[in-house]
């Protein structure tokens, strides 16, 4: 029973990516107890929406990934990398990335 939510949760993403269905693909984040959210399946929802040419989705997810998890580097990484990201959100998330890596002279480097 404790493993129901989150194979449940990665079945309806894996339907709605597969489907290529916006709405399916955003019921699929929102957070209930069917679908949990995790770090890694919304920063693959923005890199997926950024790839799809759906900007306004990415960011609106990398803004809400960070929200999520403050503390996932990734996450500061999609939110950095996201067309429609901000000259604020870029100076936040590198600030993010450089305090989770402290020791990485070039956080942005892939």
């Amino acid at each position: 029973m404790i493993a129901v939510p989150p194979l449940s949760a990665d079945a309806q993403w894996k339907s709605a990516l597969k489907a290529g269905n916006l709405q399916k693909a955003e019921a699929a984040l929102e957070n209930a107890y069917l679908t949990p959210s995790d770090s890694a399946r919304i920063s693959q929802a923005v890199i997926t929406f950024e790839q799809s040419k759906l900007p306004d989705q990415a960011l609106k997810y990398a803004r809400y990934g960070v929200k999520f998890n403050p503390n996932n580097f990734d996450a500061w990484r999609v939110l950095y990398a996201a067309t429609k990201s901000t000259p604020e959100d870029k100076a936040e998330a590198l600030a993010n990335m450089k305090r989770l890596d402290p020791k990485n002279p070039d956080v942005l480097a892939q």
